[in-house]
């Protein structure tokens, strides 16, 4: 009987193919050990996450389950699944014998996530390790490394940076902003080049970390009998990457290692370049069977290797939902040469308000050349205030997918295409996370989104779809209209949301229309369709129930209503008073959601009102006599 391998995974953070070195696109070389287990390996040049954030991807990487099927794919939540029967997969690797430690990410958006962990896993912690298992036993094991994270490449201030990454490395290893590659989406200055050199030093820091852990298997003498998978957890972690729904979010470098006595394991080959789609949903069930476990049926991933292995996908798809505080709701679909977007909220920016991300200097630069004219029409779309409702990129052709090709007749049959894998997909998962993020939780009462998503009372998708689909549609707005004396709420919900879009465009008789739907007995509809009537008409009464919802008590309608407001340039400074009520009730508040209030509120009062944007953990890098001139 063959011996079974032992798994490792090395994953790192924040990470896209563009900035790893063995994929032949960097100036320099950022990651000679990763670039070696790829030499004699396999390097995949078509991995995605299932969202471009750390946690909503974590989530479908441990539960093998789609999150638009679960309900997981908010960053920065706590939601219910049916653990009678999803579980995190390593739990049934133990039943075969496995000995499974994660040292020490976990991130997975799961109610009572520490129950979950401690059957997941038999050690998740800072010292777990496969040495600490029975002798002879084989291992599962996963080492994440932080060192290439998005608070090294760009949100900690750079006295941080140099503490934590420059020191760390031998002089002769540092990568100067002269050497570095700038990308056509920045504009190429000494400052940006500055920036962007904490990209390459933070990944090369992380290679050579990865590296001690892989000496460490060779020093047990285990090398020879352990498969290793080393990739990123998402895209990169810089603006425009990271948190965006387009390629550059979703798509992680990602190799494999196998030793001599596994060499046969690999459908692919050794030592090769494989183009082969993969989800990051296809991790959890080909895990399992690389183990010889049976998949369970739930899993919506595609077995990639082992004697389950399953035939290639013709797409793989993607979703970006809330992500801390801010909104959004975008699915995507791949298919190896195109990435296809349907941006559900075209209003927002493509990078939007985020505390996380706006202290970092990286997002001040551009955002301060924006406003002084410096930025040429690529480097501009990162901050304008709108964005297109589609976006098709050829891949292929346009790494950094800056020729968007949705309104390009030649390739009409390919968004047609592509645009109705995604409506399908939404239909075969059931897409819980159209409904409004309160809404998926209190509907589903005792059980789970996952469980009620296929009750059409519970989660009317067809019917929301009718309605979002016109969102960004100017000959749409009377239909939107209509749509807001539908019986359901949710779907009521997304005629507002498709009308404080189009607020700039409305005529004095859609205004009229729209003003008795004010008191909708759904709040969330309430708050899209009053910062609609206040934007575009200055509406007294429409004003006074934003306010009340910017202090409501419910965290994710307080939510809701603090970020309409920051999209209101022309208005926002009238929400003052409301803004500092609850910002004071911050500390009375359910803890469950409101992280993304507070941020958002902290950014309200960075933008309208000039305060200090910063996280008090980090003083001791900052000059506090030049704060105004260093934060603002």
């Amino acid at each position: 009987m063959r011996d079974s391998p032992n798994i490792l995974w090395l994953t790192y953070e924040d990470t896209s193919p563009q900035f790893v070195s063995c994929y032949g696109q960097t100036p320099v070389v950022t990651t000679s050990n990763m670039d070696a287990l790829a030499e004699d390996g396999v390097r995949f040049d078509n991995v995605y996450a299932t969202a471009p954030v750390c946690s909503a991807s974590r989530s479908s990487l441990i539960t093998g389950v789609a999150n638009e099927a679960t309900g997981l794919g908010h960053h920065r939540s706590k939601y219910p699944i049916p653990r009678g029967f999803i579980k995190g997969f390593p739990l049934y690797m133990q039943k075969a014998g496995y000995y499974t430690t994660n040292n020490r990410k976990t991130d997975y958006n799961i109610v009572n996530e520490r129950d979950f962990i401690d059957e997941t896993w038999h050690e998740s912690s800072s010292q777990a390790h496969w040495r600490n298992r029975e002798n002879g036993q084989p291992f599962f094991s996963v080492f994440n490394f932080d060192d290439s994270h998005q608070s090294r490449t760009m949100t900690t201030p750079w006295g941080w940076y140099e503490e934590h990454v420059l020191n760390q490395l031998p002089d002769d290893e540092i990568i100067s902003p002269e050497d570095i590659a700038m990308p056509p989406i920045y504009r190429d200055t000494d400052e940006m080049r500055k920036h962007l050199s904490r990209v390459y030093n933070s990944l090369r820091l992380c290679d050579i970390r990865i590296k001690k852990k892989i000496d460490e298997l060779e020093a047990d003498g285990l090398l020879e009998d352990t498969i290793i998978f080393c990739f990123a957890d998402h895209g990169e972690g810089i603006p425009r990457g990271k948190c965006n729904g387009i390629g550059f979010g979703y798509r992680a470098s990602f190799v494999a290692w196998f030793p001599e006595k596994f060499k046969d394991l690999s459908p692919w080959g050794t030592g090769v370049v494989t183009d082969e789609l993969i989800s990051f949903e296809d991790l959890a069930p080909s895990m399992l069977s690389l183990a010889g476990v049976d998949v369970p049926e739930h899993m919506t991933g595609r077995v990639l290797l082992g004697e389950q292995r399953e035939q290639p996908r013709s797409y793989i798809f993607a979703a970006r939902n809330r992500l801390d505080d801010t909104p959004d709701l975008c699915r995507s679909v791949m298919d190896g040469r195109f990435v296809y977007t349907r941006n559900y909220f075209p209003h927002l920016p493509v990078v939007k308000y985020q505390k996380y991300s706006d202290v970092g200097d990286i997002l001040r630069a551009i955002r301060r050349d924006y406003a002084d004219g410096l930025l040429d029409d690529v480097q501009a779309e990162l901050v304008k205030p709108t964005r297109p409702c589609e976006y098709l990129y050829d891949i292929s052709s346009d790494q950094w997918e800056v020729n968007n090709l949705a309104d390009d007749e030649q390739y009409r049959g390919d968004l047609e295409r592509l645009r109705n894998a995604a409506i399908e997909h939404m239909h075969d998962v059931h897409d819980v996370m159209f409904l409004p993020e309160r809404d998926m939780v209190l509907r589903a009462g005792d059980s789970s989104p996952y469980e009620k998503r296929a009750d059409g009372e519970y989660n009317p998708l067809d019917e929301m779809l009718a309605a979002a689909d016109l969102i960004g549609n100017p000959d749409a707005v009377s239909q939107q209209i209509d749509f807001l004396n539908h019986k359901d709420d949710v779907v009521r919900y997304w005629a507002a949301v498709g009308l404080f879009a189009m607020r700039n465009s409305l005529e004095c008789s859609h205004i009229d229309a729209i003003r008795p739907h004010l008191s909708d007995e759904a709040e969330s509809v309430q708050i899209e369709l009053a910062a609609c009537l206040v934007d575009a008409c200055g509406d007294e009464e429409a004003k006074s129930i934003l306010a009340k919802h910017v202090e409501n008590d419910d965290n994710l309608l307080a939510h809701q209503a603090v970020t309409k407001v920051l999209y209101m340039p022309k208005k926002a400074i009238e929400f003052s008073a409301s803004m500092t009520r609850s910002k004071a009730s911050l500390a009375d508040r359910d803890e469950v959601n409101v992280f993304p209030v507070s941020q958002a509120i902290d950014m309200y009062f960075y933008l309208y009102e000039g305060a200090p944007l910063y996280y008090d953990g980090e003083e001791k890098y900052f000059n506090l006599a030049e704060r105004t001139y260093l934060y603002r």
